[in-house]
């Protein structure tokens, strides 16, 4: 998100495991 693809890819890794994170997320 901050830079392109790099930041993206750890913040889908991140969300996707908790559920809580998810809705943060969005």
């Amino acid at each position: 998100m901050l830079l392109n693809e790099r930041p993206a890819q750890t913040a889908h890794t991140i969300i996707i495991p908790p559920s809580s994170s998810i809705p943060t997320f969005s």
